[in-house]
C-alpha cells in the first residue's frame, strides 16, 4: 500500500498528462496506466509525440528547459511542467524519468515508493 499527499500526487499526474497532451497530435490518445512494480507503484504516461533523443532525457527535467528553440517553437509552455513533476515526485520519495522514447512517442515513468 502506498500513501501520498493528494495535492502533490495530483500535481505530478497533471504535469505528466499535460505534457503528453501537448506533444501528441490532437486525434491521438494519451495512455495512463498504473501497476505494482518491484519498488512500489508505477504510473506510466505515454504520448504520441515525435520522441526525445536519449542525450536529452535528463535535460528536459531542468527548469525552463524545452527541446524546441524559441524561434521555431510549436508547443506552448514555460518549460516548468516536467521539472515540477520530478521535484514533487522526489519530495514524496519517488521519481519521474523517461522510460522509453522513439518516433512514435515517449513514456514517462512515475515511481511511487512504498512508505518505510
Amino acid at each position: 500500500m502506498v500513501e501520498l499527499n493528494r495535492g502533490v500526487a495530483r500535481r505530478v499526474l497533471e504535469a505528466l498528462v499535460d505534457n503528453a497532451l501537448r506533444f501528441s497530435p490532437a486525434a491521438e490518445p494519451v495512455d495512463v496506466t498504473a501497476s505494482n512494480g518491484p519498488d512500489g507503484v508505477e504510473v506510466r504516461v505515454r504520448d504520441r509525440g515525435p520522441g526525445i533523443d536519449a542525450h536529452e532525457h535528463e535535460r528536459i527535467f531542468g527548469p525552463l528547459e524545452q527541446l524546441e528553440n524559441l524561434n521555431v517553437r510549436v508547443h506552448q509552455g514555460a518549460g516548468m511542467g516536467l521539472a515540477l513533476a520530478r521535484t514533487a515526485a522526489r519530495a514524496i520519495g519517488g521519481d519521474v524519468t523517461v522510460e522509453a522514447s522513439g518516433p512514435s512517442g515517449s513514456t514517462f515513468l512515475w515511481t511511487i515508493a512504498p512508505p518505510v
